[in-house]
C-alpha cells in the first residue's frame, strides 16, 4: 500500500505550460503582432531550432551519470533506442501517416491564404492536427507523467505558441480553441 504513490497535479505541469503557450501565442498574434516579415520568420525559426538543440543536449547531459563505463553504456542505450525506434517507425509507416497529416494542414493553410477569409473552425482543425500529432505531443506527456519531466513540453509550448501567433493571423481566433484538445491529449 505504501509503495505506490500518486502525484496529483505535478504530472500535468508540462501540459498546462503547453496550453498556456498556445493561448498566449494566440493572444499576442491577435492583439499585438499583425504580420511577421519573412525575414523575421526565418530568424525566429533559426533561434527556435538553436534553442531546441541546446536544450535537448542539456537534458541528455543532465541525465548521464556515473563513471565513464556507465556513461558509455547510457549513450549506447540512447543510440540503440533511436535505431530501434526508427526501424519500428519505418515498419509501422508512421512517417507516411505524419506526412499525410502535414499535407492536410499545408492545404488548409494554402486555402486560407488564397481566400483571405478567416474561418475559426479551419484554424481549430488545422492547429489541432499540428499541435496534437507532433512527436513532442506524443512523447512529452508520457515523459511528463512517468518521470515528472515537463521540460520537453515547455519546449513544445514555445514552438506551439510561436506557431499559434502566426496561425491566428491566417485563421482567426479559432486557433485558441486548439488548446482544448492539447489539454485533453
Amino acid at each position: 500500500e505504501g509503495a505506490v504513490r500518486v502525484q496529483c497535479g505535478a504530472a500535468m505541469t508540462g501540459t498546462i505550460i503547453n496550453v498556456l503557450g498556445i493561448l498566449i501565442g494566440s493572444m499576442l498574434g491577435l492583439f499585438w503582432i499583425k504580420a511577421m516579415t519573412p525575414r523575421h520568420q526565418m530568424m525566429l525559426k533559426a533561434w527556435l531550432g538553436i534553442f531546441a538543440v541546446i536544450f535537448g543536449m542539456l537534458l541528455i547531459w543532465k541525465s548521464l551519470n556515473g563513471g565513464i563505463k556507465v556513461v558509455l553504456l547510457q549513450l549506447l542505450t540512447i543510440v540503440l533506442s533511436f535505431t530501434l525506434g526508427r526501424l519500428a517507425g519505418k515498419a509501422l509507416r508512421i512517417q507516411q501517416y505524419l506526412n499525410r497529416l502535414g499535407e492536410f494542414a499545408k492545404r488548409r493553410m494554402a486555402d486560407a491564404q488564397e481566400k483571405g477569409i478567416r474561418r475559426p473552425n479551419e484554424g481549430f482543425v488545422t492547429c489541432t492536427v499540428l499541435f496534437c500529432f507532433a512527436p513532442l505531443a506524443i512523447v512529452g506527456p508520457i515523459v511528463d507523467e512517468l518521470g515528472g519531466n515537463w521540460q520537453p513540453l515547455a519546449i513544445k509550448a514555445v514552438m506551439d505558441g510561436l506557431g499559434a501567433m502566426a496561425f491566428v493571423n491566417m485563421f482567426g481566433a479559432g486557433v485558441m480553441l486548439s488548446a482544448l484538445p492539447v489539454l485533453a491529449w
